[in-house]
């Protein structure tokens, strides 16, 4: 498992903090959390929540361990750098989760309904440059 330096669980936990200066931070290790402890505690206060604040911004968080050169990676993390939880032996590290927050929640017809989202084998090999980009005219009116 590859933890964050002492430094940068810092740095977050000061952003965290400038976001929501009373909540409780709660340090774990594969979401390993006693639901107790975020369930029923009524620490969240709406009225608080909703106050215009100052606005935080966030910028990019740096690459994927699989962008870096492998002699990088190997410097880093070592040979066992494939062991890393959630490797993919095409995509290396580029993952990303969606996690789902509620109450009496059905996961099975969520995942059914997501899993109907993802792409086909040979959609994903597509030459994606081909397809049209619904999003460059939106873009464009926007900064006009």
């Amino acid at each position: 498992m590859i933890l964050p330096s002492p430094e940068k669980l810092e740095r977050l936990e000061k952003a965290l903090r400038g976001l929501q200066p009373n909540a409780k931070i709660i340090r774990s290790e594969y979401d390993e959390v006693d639901p107790k402890e975020i369930l029923n505690t009524h620490r969240f206060d709406f009225e608080t929540a909703s106050q215009a604040g100052s606005s935080k911004q966030f910028a990019r968080a740096g690459l994927w361990i699989s962008a870096l050169a492998e002699e990088e990676r190997q410097y880093n993390l070592g040979e066992d750098f494939e062991k890393i939880p959630d490797w993919d032996k095409k995509y290396g590290d580029r993952v990303t989760k969606l996690v789902f927050i509620g109450i009496d929640m059905n996961r099975e017809e969520m995942e059914r309904t997501l899993n109907k989202t993802l792409l086909a084998p040979e959609e994903i090999e597509q030459d994606w440059r081909k397809l049209p980009d619904p999003f460059t005219k939106k873009y464009n009116e926007i900064i006009k």
